[in-house]
């Protein structure tokens, strides 16, 4: 019966792995409209693949794709930058997982074959097997606290999350269950002393029996009496002969002693009588076989998938064309590992809060599609929601730099702005201005597409259509003080300035931008309001907090400009307008 679960569960998993691995090349890769895929064939994204495979037999390249895989793939660095407390948690549940896989799962082939005197029940394997099911644990309950008190910040949990986490909780837990019931069982020691005691005298055995029931949790029928000492000293003696060479100190189970103790004697001994033994080997043997047909089919897949994602991006890069970038795509949907990393450093993470629409967030955003990946193009509610997801995105990359997969998220969402784009499908109202150009490179949109979308936008904002018009803002008091955005703290490094992509993509900052973050700055410290307000700066800034985060006095930059923006537009025709609708009630 259990060799039929393992080839089972190991048909099951090889039919899992082709099924993935073969939509890597033969997934359709468009997300919104079909018109912009440009499908791919399967044959070809093969050949770029090959391609790129027979590269890693250079030494460079070689180096570059293990050094990838180490430390993004295992040792996480990327997490470790974002997050300690995650790499933390994936640290504890990896080191203690691959522990207990290499030692105590493939012990006849990794552990005996590597290690001449290893044996289950002699230290230090018998301690580590304990100590690395804890690591699990605890990474474990880290890993659900985290989900529980990152739900407010965009962090969404579905049952795939939790089935990973109970499934790994359920092969753990049972293993030390059944350790524990096999510490505690009278059977289990009757069993071991016929078996590899080679003890005759009745009275020996009893004595043996004594010393295991006192010192090795061992619970005794009539166990109740005080036990003679000499009796002890004889079972002690009878130990140290015969038994100490293959059994270690049952309190070296940091984990199955306790439980067994725990028990008590009468409870130890009804569990014993029930099978309890057998009842638990069989739940961690099935838990463990359930655990390997269903890797391929759940999120745990990107054990594989994400490495395969580092080594495709080694390898081809930004170059092999469509193909290339068909693979990769096909290859993020399996490689997100729903950790939300991205959406907690979304920039436009308010405005989920504000819509209720979670496609807004790119870990959501990006799960969406992969559920309707090759299905039949969106329509209705669900467009228009994963329309407004990927319009209100402003390309600023804060997703794609903190992807602990690798993932370059901010190349998915441009695509998907250029499908839209071309099938006439776009309402790119709340796109920013760099937004136009990064979702057009390379997908051949004619810019007279936009014409309709700029009418649209000069019509409604016409305050704001001249970007060298100065707004004057007339006498009303700020709302916010400027001093409470910590801008007396500023001491010009310029380092906001330094680190800003609209900045960077301009050729003429000081002509096209007019002022530099830092010097919006220093004109409100000046109190030169008007001139910080007027700076088309404001208007091109991709609120993608890069110049918070690395401003070393923690001034609040971006927060900063939102106030600026904010106060300017109220002064706007359609602001008063929309704060008009909001004083009576009335919507638009």
């Amino acid at each position: 019966m259990d060799t039929l679960i393992l080839y089972l569960s190991l048909a099951l998993f090889t039919l899992g792995c082709m099924h993935r691995v073969s939509a890597w090349f033969t997934r359709d890769v468009w997300y919104l409209s079909r018109s912009g895929s440009g499908g791919v064939e399967p044959l070809a994204r093969l050949k770029v693949f090959a391609k790129g495979a027979m590269g890693l037999g250079r030494g460079r390249v070689l180096v570059q794709v293990a050094w990838q895989c180490l430390a993004h793939g295992v040792m996480q660095v990327q997490v470790l930058k974002s997050n300690r407390f995650r790499w933390f948690m994936h640290m504890l549940i990896f080191a203690g997982f691959m522990g207990l896989t290499l030692m105590h799962a493939f012990e006849e082939t990794i552990s005996e074959r590597f290690f001449p005197d290893y044996y289950a029940t002699v230290n230090p394997y018998f301690f580590l097997r304990d100590a690395f099911g804890l690591l699990v644990l605890a990474g474990l309950a880290m890993a659900v606290a985290r989900r529980v008190m990152m739900r407010r910040k965009g962090l969404f949990s579905n049952g795939m999350d939790y089935g990973a986490i109970g499934i790994l909780a359920v092969i753990v837990l049972s293993g030390m269950f059944l350790e524990a019931v096999k510490i505690s069982s009278h059977t289990v020691f009757e069993n071991m002393v016929d078996e590899f005691g080679m003890i005759e005298d009745e009275k020996d055995v009893a004595a043996l029996e004594a010393y295991w029931g006192h010192e090795f949790g061992v619970a005794i029928p009539g166990a109740g009496k005080v036990l003679d000492p000499s009796l002890l000293e004889q079972g002690q003696a009878i130990h140290e002969e015969s038994c100490m060479s293959c059994h270690a100190d049952s309190r070296w189970a940091v984990a199955g002693y306790p439980l067994a103790t725990g028990l008590g004697t009468e409870t130890a001994l009804r569990l014993d009588r029930a099978g309890a033994v057998t009842f638990f080997w069989w739940v961690h043997y099935v838990s463990c076989f359930l655990f390997l047909a269903w890797l391929p089919y759940g999120k745990m897949f990107h054990m594989f998938s994400t490495p395969m994602g580092l080594i495709v991006n080694s390898v081809t890069g930004k170059k092999g064309g469509k193909e290339a970038l068909a693979i990769r795509r096909s290859l993020a949907l399996d490689a997100c590992t729903r950790c939300g990393t991205c959406s907690q450093y979304c920039s436009v993470r308010p405005a989920y809060e504000i819509t209720g629409n979670p496609l807004v967030l790119p870990s959501e955003k990006l799960s969406f599609f992969k559920s309707r990946a090759g299905q039949k193009e969106l329509s209705g509610d669900d467009f228009f929601r994963a329309r407004q997801g990927v319009t209100l995105c402003t390309d600023c990359g804060n997703c794609a730099r903190v992807c602990t997969a690798g993932i370059d998220l901010r190349n998915l969402w441009q695509h998907m702005k250029g499908d839209l784009l071309q099938s006439g499908k776009s309402d790119p109202m709340f796109l920013s201005p760099l937004a136009f150009g990064s979702c057009l490179e390379g997908d051949g949109v004619d810019s007279d597409q936009l014409a309709p979308a700029m009418k649209r936008l000069s019509g409604r904002f016409d305050d704001l259509s001249d970007p060298s018009r100065v707004i004057h803002v007339g006498q009303e008091p700020v709302t916010q003080p400027f001093a409470s955005f910590g801008i007396d703290a500023c001491f010009q490094c310029g380092g906001c300035s330094s680190v800003c992509p609209v900045a960077e993509a301009v050729d003429d900052p000081q002509q096209s931008l007019g002022l530099l973050p830092h010097q919006v700055v220093q004109a409100l410290k000046l109190g030169e309001v008007e001139m910080a307000e007027g700076a088309p700066m404001l208007w091109n800034c991709l609120t993608c907090y890069v110049c918070q985060e690395s401003c070393p006095q923690g001034v609040l930059v971006t927060d900063l400009f939102y106030e600026l923006k904010n106060r300017a537009y109220r002064r706007t025709g359609e602001g008063r307008r929309l704060a008009s609708g909001h004083r009576t009630g009335s919507g638009r």
